[in-house]
């Protein structure tokens, strides 16, 4: 029995071959290019850079919210038992302004105040929150009750969370002790 042998040759070259003898240079046969080749080869030299602009414009039309306070105070609040001061707490009384620097308007629902020792749970505003439109300022006046803790301090470093329909932004504020 003999075994023929079958030889083949396969080209991975997309480049110029020369042919045996002639000297001559060849190219490759490459397959003919359908529409929905050309269609796909179209979408993935244009689809790529368009998400990318499309995510670099989404990054810069974001709700950007400023925080500029106008009057940050505490004090304590105490509870006249039997002709005796009793400490309660402290009321913080912050009033702010909420610049929205972004081209989406956002509505602020929920503020929370952490200080070094406290963390209030988070707080309704008023019903509906405070509408902020894109590119304007809005008041927020908000007091916060930190029950159990007594302070002598001149100031109290915190840090505000307002929490809005876009997502939330935490800004740092510092109060100082009312009437000082």
């Amino acid at each position: 029995m003999e075994v023929a042998s079958i030889e083949s040759e396969i080209v991975f070259s997309l480049g110029p071959t020369r042919s045996e003898g002639k000297g001559t240079l060849t190219w490759p046969q490459l397959p003919p290019i359908t529409w929905t080749d050309a269609v796909a080869l179209i979408g993935a030299i244009t689809g790529v850079p368009s998400l990318v602009i499309t995510l670099i414009r989404l990054r810069r039309e974001r709700v950007n919210l400023v925080l500029e306070p106008r009057r940050c105070t505490h004090h304590l609040s105490k509870n006249r038992a039997g002709g005796a001061s009793v400490s309660v707490g402290v009321c913080v009384q912050l009033d702010v302004e909420v610049n929205n620097r972004g081209n989406w308007d956002t509505t602020v629902n929920d503020v929370k105040l952490k200080c070094t020792d406290y963390q209030s749970p988070k707080e309704k505003l008023k019903a509906g929150g405070v509408r902020i439109p894109r590119h304007d300022t809005k008041p927020l006046e908000h007091t916060f009750f930190i029950p159990g803790k007594e302070t002598a301090s001149p100031t109290m470093k915190c840090t505000l969370t307002l929490y809005h329909t876009h997502g939330h932004k935490s800004f740092d504020v510092t109060t100082s002790i009312r009437g000082r």
